[in-house]
């Protein structure tokens, strides 16, 4: 190309082309693609952990059920999983958000904690034996004397069943012929 017609394709009269300035390094430690970028960005953003929905905002075509299949076969990739937790991780620190230990740590204080303590050793509440006053959760005086209130022993029950793995939550979704063919999903939202 001769300097006539880099100047006449830069709208100047002679010279050299202009150049670009160099593009900043992209934040990308596991070496993903362009797309991959934009599929974990997506992912973790405005799709909101839907990876058929980040699939098609990272630009990928999705012709039928294709796409979901190809979003599930990218979120199973090695390298893009674990620019997923990095970023969630990022995010799970940015917004201190606690973790399962330190809900069980603090669960663990609520559940010790004494009444007796509160109230002083001098307290006809405070004599009676640990396994009754443990079970207190609240003293109020009234004008008609004390209320005592006590923990809710059937919450309680649930939360150790739950903690120990024996209560597992199951939701039942029923869906009828009728219901798919009009197209509505099993809460009753036409689609």
């Amino acid at each position: 190309m001769t300097r006539a017609e880099a100047a006449r394709l830069n709208g100047r009269k002679g010279g050299r082309p202009r150049r670009r300035p160099p593009a900043p390094p992209l934040d990308n430690p596991f070496h993903l693609t362009a797309r991959e970028l934009l599929f974990v960005e997506a992912y973790c953003g405005a799709a909101r952990f839907s990876a058929s929905r980040a699939y098609q905002l990272a630009g990928y075509r999705t012709t039928g059920s294709g796409g979901r299949s190809n979003a599930c076969k990218l979120l199973a990739k090695h390298r893009v999983a674990e620019a997923i937790a990095g970023r969630l991780a990022a995010r799970v620190e940015r917004l201190q958000v606690m973790d399962g230990d330190e809900a069980l740590e603090r669960l663990t204080r609520y559940a010790r904690a004494d009444i007796g303590k509160v109230l002083g050793p001098h307290d006809p509440i405070a004599q009676l034996p640990d396994d009754i006053r443990l079970t207190i959760h609240r003293v109020r005086d009234t004008q008609f004397g004390r209320v005592i209130e006590l923990y809710d022993a059937m919450k309680a029950t649930e939360l150790l069943a739950k903690a120990a793995g024996k209560l597992v939550e199951q939701h039942k979704h029923t869906i009828t012929l009728e219901d798919i063919v009009a197209g509505a999903d099993p809460e009753g939202a036409v689609a």
